[in-house]
C-alpha cells in the first residue's frame, strides 16, 4: 500500500471508530480532528518502535515517516 493510501486508511479507521462510539460528537470537524490526532499517535508509536528495532535509515522507518506526513496533510 502506498503512503497516501495507508495514511487515509489509518485515518478512516479512527474516524469511523470515533463516529460510531462518540455519540456526543456529532460535529464533523471534531470527529475529523480526533481521528487525525489518533492516527498520528498510532503512527508515532510505530515510528518509535521501528527506530529502536531498525534504525532511522531503514526503508520501513522511512515509509512510516512518509505516512505520518500524509496524515498531517489530511
Amino acid at each position: 500500500m502506498n503512503r497516501e493510501d495507508k495514511a487515509k486508511s489509518i485515518y478512516n479507521d479512527y474516524y469511523l471508530m470515533i463516529l460510531e462510539n462518540g455519540k456526543g460528537l456529532s460535529q464533523e470537524i471534531t470527529i475529523s480532528i480526533l481521528a487525525k490526532k489518533s492516527a498520528l499517535i498510532a503512527v508515532n508509536e510505530i515510528i518509535k518502535a521501528k527506530k529502536l528495532d531498525l534504525g532511522i535509515m531503514s526503508l520501513d522507518y522511512k515509509y512510516w515517516e512518509k505516512v505520518k506526513l500524509e496524515i498531517e496533510k489530511l
